[in-house]
């Protein structure tokens, strides 16, 4: 499984990291995070989604909306691009998202808990007896992250992906999955 998948993922994380630089505007905001997302439950709570695996590059924009609080919390606002290839019953298809992204942390940047919402295109819809409905799909997240190293985080999150209505066959999927992130 892992054979062509790692350096699709690389190729993606390095390409949406060149992005920043290559924006011709020179008023562009740097991005402020880029890495590699890896996402995969075995056991999803949902019984469309018995198997699921997701594995991206992101960069995150810094945006202005920033709090600072009590003992130390803070919160952050982003815009995330993200790109990779997703496998749902062990059926693999292509994902591209954008979207808001929300953020607050805590114990010296050790800790977060991070929420988001992104448009999500895919490049296919079924996925053997899971039929997404349509290739525009909208996916919400929450969860936690730990970060032991200063470039490395683990954590949990929930997400949600489903059509949004967009058309009658909308399942959705459900999933509680574990996360590793690899940042530079």
């Amino acid at each position: 499984m892992w054979r062509g998948v790692l350096p699709a993922v690389l190729a993606t994380g390095l390409g949406l990291a060149a992005l920043g630089p290559a924006v011709p505007c020179a008023r562009a905001q740097q991005p402020d995070a880029t890495g590699i997302l890896m996402t995969w439950t075995e056991v999803g709570f949902d019984p469309h989604s018995k198997s699921y695996k997701q594995y991206e590059g992101y960069v995150n924009w810094h945006l202005p909306w920033d709090w600072k609080g009590l003992r130390g919390w803070a919160g952050h606002t982003a815009f995330q691009a993200t790109g990779g290839g997703m496998w749902v019953n062990r059926v693999r298809g292509n994902l591209v998202s954008a979207g808001p992204l929300a953020s607050i942390e805590g114990a010296g940047g050790l800790l977060s808990i991070h929420a988001g919402f992104r448009p999500t295109l895919i490049s296919r819809i079924r996925f053997r007896d899971l039929n997404l409905g349509t290739r525009l799909q909208f996916t919400s997240h929450i969860g936690i992250l730990i970060r032991p190293l200063p470039h490395l985080a683990v954590g949990w999150r929930l997400q949600h992906m489903s059509n949004g209505g967009l058309d009658t066959h909308n399942p959705g999927v459900n999933l509680s999955t574990f996360e590793v992130r690899a940042e530079w």
